[in-house]
């Protein structure tokens, strides 16, 4: 369940999810839900999300084989999504950016053999306004950046490539902010809220990478631990378990 607020208690934490009423209680909590995709906001895409709607090329790519696509946004990942998608049987793709291109001639040229066929079709100066479908998508309306043009484009699924951003608005209260909006957190996870830690990319570390964070995650479950029990977590490597017996 989504998250929406995080309450101090006078014996731990509240957390409130979103699209349910559930409150669980906690007396320690690990924050490590890192970024949040960016999306475009627009009719019914929150209704499609899971069902046509995805921020995740690597995890779904495959599910579009012989199958309409469509990516949105500008830059690397937007092109790499479409070359994933071509190559993987996508039926067909459409590119949706703002511009005359969605990035550098440099990086385009990897997608020169599937433009040359059409499989992959740019859609330029046009972004997405609203999403079609019934059960799973169908289809967006396009409208162009410019001219205010509409067009009904069929597709069975989106890909938004439009980056992420930090949403830690729910956790404010209760920890410390940098300018970007991540959390501050030492190299225990600690928020100087006792009992709350923090990890990986939701926090002020510029090393944004899984090893990472997964390394960030363990050290501040080891803290958590101690926290809860009163006591430091050790490991003695001057004593080793005796050998099982044969």
């Amino acid at each position: 369940k989504k998250v929406k607020k995080i309450d101090k208690t006078e014996k731990g934490f509240t957390l409130a999810a979103v699209d349910a009423n559930l409150i669980i209680n906690a007396r320690s909590v690990i924050l490590a839900f890192g970024k949040t995709p960016r999306t475009l906001g627009i009719p019914n895409e929150d209704k499609f999300f899971g069902r046509g709607i995805s921020t995740c090329t690597t995890c779904d790519a495959r599910l579009y084989k012989n199958k309409i696509a469509g990516v949105v946004g500008n830059g690397n990942s937007a092109i790499d999504a479409a070359r994933e998608l071509a190559e993987i049987g996508a039926k067909k793709v459409h590119m949706f950016f703002r511009g005359k291109s969605p990035g550098p001639d440099a990086v385009i040229a990897s997608l020169r053999e599937h433009l040359g066929s059409g499989k992959i079709e740019f859609v330029e100066n046009s972004l997405p306004v609203e999403i079609m479908g019934d059960a799973f998508v169908t289809g967006v309306v396009a409208e162009n950046i410019g001219t205010k043009q509409k067009r009904t484009v069929e597709l069975n699924g989106m890909f938004l490539e439009l980056g992420f951003f930090t949403d830690t608005s729910f956790v404010k209260e209760l920890v410390k902010l940098d300018a970007k909006g991540q959390i501050i957190a030492d190299a225990d996870g600690n928020t100087g809220t006792p009992g709350l830690y923090a990890v990986g990319d939701v926090t002020n570390t510029p090393y944004k990478q899984l090893v990472v964070a997964a390394g960030s995650g363990a050290r501040a479950a080891l803290h958590a631990y101690g926290y809860l029990t009163n006591k430091p977590v050790a490991a003695d490597y001057g004593k080793r378990p005796e050998a099982a017996k044969n």
